[in-house]
């Protein structure tokens, strides 16, 4: 990836694998190494356009970016403006758009992905699309009846990743046991944090610990204040589905939970005397 960084010139790139697990931290500590600071990372949700255009406009208030969008064809076209002002924008769950209310994005980018690559040399940007379906993920860049056949400039394989300092869900199947598999389907392993809680060094409700190597995800914590409160065993993030691929939006979904002392409700209800919810850790 720093090869295809370093060109300086419109790329459109294709992130495959067998796995889906590591793909958007090994995306941000490239570009975190390759000096890039106009990043727009959108994780597609699987949803209708509604739904698609809502998400993407989360990303983009999250991102800093004062663009919204109202439609796929708008999205398409933010997508190519961005690239001409040397953004990077990386699409995640992109198989999502072989779905067919989604379908037609496909055709809208291409547009755009042309006209763009007419002119590599003046788009100091690029593309990035990943997913977690292989089939659908060959159907909508490999399909030759698809929109975007041969439009990509550039594919990377992902081969085999270190689990020795990654969490659980983004170690490599093969690399977990059958046992270790039950429990983390089971959320056993999550027991001993009971005793940290007893102990007091955790609370059930507030910010998850972090790990020691996700250097930005700890930068964004440490600017809101969020390691002022006791570490939890869930919070906020957790229950709204936000997990450590996005780093600013959990730091600042965890700053919100720490300003309003609200978690969502689908959290069970307990004593207060349990939940000392995310309260100050001396």
């Amino acid at each position: 990836m720093q090869g295809i960084l370093s060109r300086q010139r419109w790329f459109f790139l294709q992130i495959s694998g067998r796995r889906r697990i590591g793909k958007t931290t090994l995306i941000q500590q490239a570009l975190k190494a390759a000096g890039v600071d106009k990043t727009l990372y959108i994780q597609i949700p699987d949803s209708d356009p509604a739904g698609v255009v809502a998400a993407c406009n989360g990303y983009l208030e999250t991102f800093g970016l004062e663009d919204r969008v109202h439609g796929l064809g708008e999205l398409a076209r933010l997508i190519a403006r961005l690239t001409e002002a040397g953004y990077v924008v990386a699409l995640d769950e992109f198989q999502y758009f072989h779905r067919k209310s989604l379908f037609d994005f496909c055709s809208l980018l291409q547009a755009e992905v042309d006209r763009l690559s007419a002119k590599a040399a003046d788009v100091a940007g690029g593309l990035i699309v990943l997913g977690s379906l292989h089939a659908e993920m060959t159907t909508l860049l490999d399909d030759r009846q698809a929109p975007l056949f041969n439009r990509t400039t550039d594919t990377l394989e992902l081969g085999h990743l270190d689990t020795g300092s990654v969490a659980s869900h983004l170690a490599d199947a093969s690399s977990i046991t059958p046992f270790g598999r039950f429990l983390r389907r089971t959320k056993l392993d999550e027991l001993p944090q009971l005793w940290n809680v007893l102990k007091g060094e955790m609370s059930l409700v507030g910010p998850r610990p972090c790990l020691f190597n996700q250097e930005e995800l700890i930068a964004e914590r440490a600017s809101r204040g969020v390691f002022d409160a006791r570490p939890g065993i869930t919070g906020l993030a957790q229950v709204n589905d936000i997990d450590m691929s996005t780093p600013r939006l959990l730091a600042e979904t965890y700053q919100k939970m720490l300003g309003e002392l609200t978690v969502a409700v689908r959290t069970p209800p307990m004593p207060y005397r349990l939940l000392k919810l995310a309260e100050p850790y001396t």
